[in-house]
């Protein structure tokens, strides 16, 4: 996720995370003790009791026998359910019933008088279902010791005569003692939310420091999305929160698109092997989503009545995943801690969402959405701990490299300073003192700043401009073309040279294309230094026309440090060397440097 320059942060960007969304609960908790106080003095009448003992059931005008809820009688759809019970004395004047009802509508009489009705047949744009409701019942002061009945009628066989339990009490104490149930949720959720923010946003300011910066965006836009998806499954009381029809439709929509950013996130993440199955899979959640969508708002048929759709989607994903894994197991070897622990994470959400499904086709909906939050946080959690353990991993890594580095530095300095070289330079200079005493001093400040760079290079751990790399090319083919005379040409073509390399990594190739190349040629020889650019990197080209090698029995092991100078510009520049040649021909070394940013 983060940078290999960056790794080290991710603790602080952790931590930053963590201290949001303890501020976010402390916050919250403070307030919903302060609520329940002040609802706890201010208000008078009888506390909350549970009212669901002693009813008498009624189907289709014929009593079944004495019940107590929950309970689920197996009506048919749309066949009215009846249950009546005596009201009691309470001695207060204010005091209501309090009950939930999935997907169904509500008539509440006393003998031939009617109390309350909840229908939405005439508000919804489309479908057939009566939202998920908390209905609230006022019991007039006259209707003590008279026989109350709840009649329900629900168009699904799945929530056809399920009967919530009731609870009786003052209405103001039946909202906080709902609100003591439901707020804990709705903070998890809220927690969430701001994870989820802060993720996404953070991707926007940390760009300099990340790897992948979709992957951190799919990552927080599917944290936003699920949490919005379990507000939605939060049996909030309609009289405190009504939006109890775009809550429905909110909770069936958000269940089919949450996948998306999901799997967009394991594209980036997982191998590219593995990214067509993924995106078949996007393809059916997509496809789930527009048809779905369509039929509900055609009335063909609607979101409940298709639910089994989305929750068979869900099964092809997560049976694909674990396919995936189980692969990946097999194949990868070693497998990092961040894999692992993403993999628990993932069996956790699996299993949880299973345990959702399975609460949605029994309509308990006092635990809807707690499996859910909780495989929510264990996959986030199992994120974090991988994250943590991986940077510890990387910090270890880095100063490992580091000493590498650093040892492949020192040895490419002394193969550079080979004793054979010093000796003929010397000699060199040696005769051009009697016969050409200019060309003596000019060759003795070439061979001082030549070996002047090629110390310097064993402090340097980073990147140096290209023109002070080819001045050190410049200054070894002055001392060579000492040696060499007329059959050793030189030939500079220098484009664009705005860019930085690591040091010592062009004078060897071009070290190397003059003692394998043109030294190993009958008759005269040229070596070309030129530079390119195109839209992603530069180039730097080291051309000869010497005597070249056979590819396939690999590069000569006389040649100057080529594993150490390819290591140099992996883990310096994310560079590359590339080493073509043709016996008899010549050979083509060239250096590509990514472009930054």
């Amino acid at each position: 996720m983060f940078n290999e320059e960056n790794r080290e942060n991710r603790t602080a960007y952790i931590l930053f995370l963590t201290a949001a969304m303890l501020a976010f609960v402390i916050l919250l908790w403070s307030g919903n003790l302060r609520f329940e106080a002040r609802t706890e003095s201010l208000v008078d009448g009888p506390s909350p009791v549970n009212f669901s003992e002693g009813w008498t059931l009624t189907q289709e005008g014929v009593e079944t026998g004495i019940i107590s809820m929950p309970h689920k009688s197996g009506a048919a759809p749309n066949v009215p359910v009846t249950m009546s019970k005596k009201l009691p004395d309470t001695g207060f004047d204010d005091y209501a019933i309090c009950f939930h009802t999935a997907f169904s509508s509500v008539e509440v009489r006393v003998g031939d008088r009617l109390l309350y009705r909840y229908n939405s047949d005439g508000m919804r744009p489309s479908g057939k279902a009566t939202p998920n409701h908390w209905n609230m019942v006022q019991i007039p002061p006259d209707c003590a010791g008279q026989t109350i009945a709840v009649t329900l009628r629900s168009p699904y066989r799945v929530s056809s005569g399920v009967l919530s339990p009731i609870w009786l009490g003052a209405p103001l104490k039946l909202t906080s003692y709902l609100l003591r149930q439901y707020i804990p949720q709705m903070m998890v959720c809220g927690v969430f939310m701001i994870l989820g923010l802060a993720i996404f946003v953070s991707s926007f300011y940390l760009r300099s420091l990340l790897e992948d910066v979709c992957t951190v965006r799919c990552l927080g836009i599917f944290v936003v999305l699920a949490s919005l998806w379990m507000v939605n499954e939060v049996e909030f009381p309609g009289f405190i929160w009504d939006f109890g029809y775009t809550m429905t439709m909110a909770r069936y929509i958000l269940s089919m698109i949450c996948p998306l950013p999901y799997l967009f996130y394991l594209m980036h993440r997982f191998p590219r092997e593995y990214q067509p199955a993924l995106r078949r899979l996007s393809y059916m959640f997509s496809a789930n989503f527009f048809i779905l969508n369509i039929l509900h708002l055609t009335n063909v048929v609607d979101f409940m009545e298709t639910a089994w759709v989305t929750h068979t989607c869900y099964a092809v994903m997560f049976l694909a995943l674990l396919l995936i894994i189980v692969k990946r197991f097999r194949r990868e070897r070693p497998l990092d801690a961040y894999f692992k622990l993403e993999c628990a994470g993932m069996a956790l959400m699996a299993v949880s969402l299973g345990a959702e499904i399975v609460l949605y086709y029994q309509m308990d909906y006092m635990r809807n959405g707690n499996y859910l939050r909780s495989g929510l946080f264990g996959y986030i959690a199992c994120l974090f701990a991988a994250l943590l353990m991986d940077t510890r991993h990387k910090r270890e890594e880095t100063a490992r490299i580091g000493r590498e580095l650093q040892d492949s530095r020192l040895r490419l300095m002394i193969s550079q300073i080979q004793p054979h070289f010093i000796y003929n330079t010397l000699s060199s200079i040696r005769t051009l003192i009697k016969l050409d005493p200019d060309r003596a001093y000019n060759l003795v400040y070439d061979f001082s700043k030549y070996l002047r760079a090629n110390i310097d290079s064993i402090g340097q751990g980073g990147m140096i401009p290209f023109a002070q790399e080819l001045e050190h090319i410049r200054n070894y083919c002055n001392i060579e073309k000492v040696r060499f005379g007329d059959k050793l040409a030189l030939v500079y073509e220098i484009g664009p040279d705005g860019f930085e390399v690591p040091p010592l990594t062009v004078q060897p190739l071009v070290e190397n294309a003059i003692k394998h190349g043109i030294r190993g040629k009958n008759g005269d020889g040229t070596v070309k230094v030129s530079t390119l650019e195109d839209e992603h990197s530069y180039m730097v080209e080291v051309l000869d026309d010497g005597a070249g090698f056979d590819p396939a029995a690999g590069v000569p092991k006389t040649s100057a440090g080529l594993e150490n100078i390819r290591l140099r510009l992996q883990e310096i520049a994310g560079a590359c060397l590339e080493i073509n040649s043709i016996p008899g021909k010549g050979t083509r070394a060239i250096v590509r440097i990514p472009k930054q940013g």
